[in-house]
């Protein structure tokens, strides 16, 4: 998904003062799927940033290159 948008996803995430597992717990995930996503490693899964930008109360979409 790139690093620019794994840093818009921690970002949001530190701003809520929570962590990686209490963001994969929200939204049905494992933490694993939320470092990755943040890492900017995961492959794009619009599901995944959907769930992700209603849990944190942020729009994200992902960047074709």
């Amino acid at each position: 998904i790139g690093r620019e948008l794994g840093l818009e996803i921690q970002q949001a995430r530190l701003a809520r003062k929570i962590t990686q597992k209490v963001l994969a717990n929200q939204i049905n995930e494992q933490a694993s799927v939320i470092q990755s996503f943040e890492n900017g490693t995961a492959i794009k899964n619009q599901t995944v940033l959907s769930k992700l930008g209603k849990a944190l109360g942020v729009r994200f979409t992902s960047k074709k290159k």
